[in-house]
């Protein structure tokens, strides 16, 4: 019961802070997704070995935003556990 008393008298804070918190982590995804992306986007593009063989340079980006997303949600998961912890 005092725990749901102080969660009430403190909501204002908890909303605050969550709400932060899943903002960090919606821009941490798209930021290490998308300076993934242009990254790989360059390196197939300017790379001799790749700039021949690869054709169409969307489909592999495309590839690696999708990978780069998959691994900054497990990255921003620890990140989100971590901002709970400390709330």
């Amino acid at each position: 019961m005092s725990a749901f008393v102080l969660a009430l008298k403190h909501s204002g804070s908890f909303l605050t802070t969550n709400g932060i918190g899943s903002l960090i982590n919606i821009l941490g995804k798209l930021t290490i997704s998308v300076g993934n992306s242009v990254i790989g986007y360059i390196l197939i593009v300017s790379l001799e070995e790749t700039k021949d063989s690869v054709q169409e340079p969307l489909a592999p980006t495309v590839v690696i935003f999708v990978m780069s997303y998959l691994m900054a949600s497990i990255f921003m998961g620890v990140y989100s556990i971590t901002s709970l912890t400390i709330l």
